[in-house]
């Protein structure tokens, strides 16, 4: 399933590029960037924008869980966010979100930002999904 069918983002705001596995409750997915990327202007995309990152990854694994549909709501919690550090452009960031609780249309998903053995960004946070 391509991104695009997934989620509303669209470059130079999307950060989530590719989905590389989606279980019952969790998934991976990949953010990819170029030696030169619009996303990370300054050589670094900062670890807020991996947070937003993550955000766009639960949307990611929901819309796949429902069968391809795209899926949008709002990030409304962040329970606990760790930065370690952003991403440099020419490297990719395995984004790993699990999806913990529902509660209507509330959802809290865990997740983190990782490039190699190095964990960028860590956060629980919950969403209100558009149904």
């Amino acid at each position: 399933m391509h991104i695009e069918g997934l989620i509303p983002h669209r470059p130079p705001f999307r950060f989530v590029d590719e989905v590389l596995h989606v279980g019952a409750d969790a998934g991976d997915f990949a953010l990819h960037l170029g030696d030169v990327d619009a996303r990370a202007p300054t050589g670094m995309l900062s670890p807020l924008l991996l947070l937003e990152a993550l955000t766009q990854a639960a949307a990611a694994f929901r819309g796949q869980q429902r069968s391809g549909q795209e899926q949008s709501g709002y990030l409304v919690e962040i329970v606990d966010a760790r930065f370690q550090g952003g991403l440099p452009v020419g490297h990719t960031a395995i984004l790993s979100i699990r999806e913990t609780h529902v509660l209507g249309t509330l959802v809290r998903f865990t997740g983190y930002a990782s490039a190699g053995d190095v964990r960028l960004v860590a956060a629980t946070f919950t969403v209100a999904a558009k149904e």
